[in-house]
């Protein structure tokens, strides 16, 4: 399946900064905090300037950096993670090649089994990568029948390992999903 998901140039990119914008220090004190954890949840309503802030945040940030922003259509999770593994590549060329010919040989239905080896593949491509690197996950809250990510997602929480915090940073925006470990 995933030798055909289209992926939108856009959803790669973090969406502009205007010159003149409401500065939120607090929001942005808190997002100088995110290199210092290997998972970020940012969780506010609509309209609280969570993907400015983040683009924000992305384009002050002195290490690499990747961006995707999530759509309604991103539901299946072979798709999503395609998507993923593209807006890591954008940053760290190298990554993903084996997770891209496994998501190549599964069918449109991902059983649980297989979710654990999407998860163990993407954990250990991550600890492979030799340089810090933030990935942004925008509006995660529109994948609400995403189930099979919600589970993905949660594997990855549970088994998130310390070495994270060194090498890669994960910061999610989202409304409506509450993750916990």
């Amino acid at each position: 399946m995933s030798n055909q998901v289209p992926v939108l140039k856009s959803q790669l990119s973090p969406p502009p900064v205007k010159d003149q914008f409401i500065h939120r220090i607090k929001l942005h004190r808190q997002l100088q905090l995110i290199p210092n954890y290997p998972l970020t949840i940012i969780y506010a309503g609509a309209g609280y300037g969570k993907t400015v802030g983040l683009s924000r945040f992305i384009q002050d940030l002195d290490s690499k950096s990747c961006w995707l922003t999530v759509a309604e259509y991103d539901q299946h999770i072979i798709r999503l993670l395609t998507k993923m593994v593209t807006a890591i590549q954008s940053a760290s060329p190298e990554f993903g090649r084996d997770l891209m010919d496994q998501f190549n040989q599964l069918n449109q239905h991902v059983k649980d089994d297989e979710l654990w080896t999407l998860m163990t593949m993407m954990v250990n491509e991550i600890e492979a990568l030799n340089d810090e690197l933030v990935l942004v996950i925008d509006d995660v809250h529109v994948l609400n029948q995403a189930h099979s990510f919600h589970k993905w997602m949660q594997l990855l929480i549970k088994h998130i390992p310390k070495t994270f915090t060194s090498s890669y940073r994960l910061g999610i925006n989202l409304t409506g999903h509450h993750y916990n470990n």
